[in-house]
């Protein structure tokens, strides 16, 4: 009975255990299922999340690859835009060389321009100053009569001497003339002046000072004087006047005017510039030019042109300085032959190379050549020819004679 006593206590016990384990498993289910249900919900919450994550997910991954397209389309855009401002950039480079050609060329041209001016001046002078050498022993005869027919010009002058200007036969035979002829077209009711070209200046002086014997008469003579260089003296008459009528030593040097040693000159911008017609004239001109001949670094070219007067002369001799190289010559050494009324009209310019000039007008002569101009231009960079030279001169002329 003991034992079934403890037995039954033992049940109790173990029954009142299981029970106490029970409730107390059972709180814990029950709060185990209440976690479940709950990390249930999370899971669907979560579930729920990652699929707005995935569906975010998609839609960065779309934006994603749309800003790939657009990058690598921005991306070509400026390797475009970086070629292009390459291009703009050559092309920039290459204007800058082209401006800086450009300005190289307007500073040469400018150079040249002043050069030629120069040298456009410095030909000016050269032509003033053959004109010059080649009037200073001739003067000019206005206003005497002219026959209709045929006239012994030399006889005219020499008579007009005589009778008009007072000299006597001693004075008469002391005058050497080396040539005359009445100038200019001949025109009905119109005496042409006669000029003359004294051998030397004592007989072109000798003939100025019995010039006051013309006093009320209705002739005159002067000097013959190259048309820019009486533009200017034209300017200088009143100060001249003023001079003479103030007892003071007044002469003329050229175009320049000198007063008790005091040198004055025309201004520029008050003298008409006669030579624009020469210039003008020297463009119609046909100059032709022969091979040049070459010889110990010398060098020959003969130029050739055609003169009918007097006038024609300082034209053909700027056609034929035209050419730079011609003007920079060391010697541009010519000769000339026209035919004008019956008489033949003939000279020549040594140009510092002496007796070549001369050889040149006997050639014309031999030749017997007229209404011809020749120059013979000589650049020397060698040795001295000697008398060689003159040779070459003689056959460059030849050989443009011949064309």
């Amino acid at each position: 009975m003991a034992d079934t006593s403890k037995l039954n206590k033992l049940k109790d016990y173990t029954t009142s255990q299981i029970a106490q384990f029970s409730t107390k498993y059972e709180k814990k289910i029950a709060q185990l299922v209440k976690e479940m249900t709950y990390l249930k919900a999370k899971d669907i919450e979560l579930d729920k999340q990652r699929e707005d994550l995935q569906k975010s997910n998609d839609q960065y991954s779309n934006k994603c690859c749309v800003l790939e397209l657009r990058m690598e389309a921005n991306e070509k855009t400026i390797e475009e835009l970086k070629e292009a401002a390459n291009d703009q950039a050559r092309e920039n480079d290459e204007l800058r060389r082209e401006n800086n050609d450009l300005q190289q060329k307007v500073q040469m041209a400018e150079g040249r321009l002043t050069r030629n001016e120069k040298l456009v001046e410095d030909l000016r002078n050269q032509v003033l100053d053959l004109e010059m050498r080649q009037m200073q022993f001739n003067l000019l005869f206005s206003n005497i009569a002219e026959p209709d027919g045929q006239e012994d010009v030399f006889s005219t002058i020499m008579m007009f001497l005589e009778k008009e200007m007072m000299l006597s036969l001693e004075d008469l035979g002391k005058i050497r003339i080396d040539k005359l002829h009445r100038i200019g077209k001949k025109i009905n009711g119109k005496h042409r002046q006669i000029v003359v070209r004294f051998a030397n200046s004592s007989s072109k002086i000798l003939v100025l000072q019995h010039g006051k014997k013309l006093a009320g008469k209705p002739f005159s003579v002067y000097e013959q004087l190259p048309r820019p260089v009486e533009e200017k003296r034209k300017q200088l008459l009143p100060l001249y006047k003023e001079a003479k009528e103030s007892k003071k030593k007044a002469r003329w040097s050229g175009a320049k005017l000198i007063v008790e040693n005091k040198v004055i000159e025309a201004r520029k911008d008050e003298v008409k510039d006669v030579n624009v017609d020469i210039m003008g004239k020297s463009l119609e001109v046909d100059v032709k030019r022969a091979p040049p001949i070459m010889q110990n670094g010398s060098s020959f070219q003969a130029a050739k042109v055609k003169v009918e007067c007097n006038d024609d002369i300082i034209p053909a001799i700027h056609a034929t300085m035209k050419d730079v190289r011609v003007a920079r010559a060391k010697h541009n050494i010519y000769a000339y032959r026209f035919k004008t009324h019956g008489n033949i009209i003939e000279h020549y310019e040594d140009d510092n190379e002496h007796g070549a000039g001369r050889r040149l007008l006997s050639l014309l002569q031999k030749e017997d050549i007229i209404n011809t101009f020749i120059c013979v231009s000589r650049w020397h960079f060698g040795p001295n020819l000697g008398k060689v030279r003159f040779y070459l001169i003689c056959e460059a002329a030849g050989n443009i004679l011949k064309m």
